[in-house]
């Protein structure tokens, strides 16, 4: 019984650190900078005749 429990607290552990390893590094390569879209605006733009 003991023997199970340590697996499933290794298993439980061990998926939790996966998660958060994984929306720690997704967020650093799939989230863009607070200012992405602005930027272009403060820059000008597109050019307008």
């Amino acid at each position: 019984m003991i023997v199970l429990l340590k697996y499933i607290a290794v298993g439980l552990g061990g998926s939790m650190a996966l998660i958060l390893l994984a929306k720690v590094a997704m967020a650093r390569l799939l989230q863009r900078d607070n200012d992405y879209y602005t930027d272009e605006y403060d820059r000008g733009g597109e050019e307008h005749a």
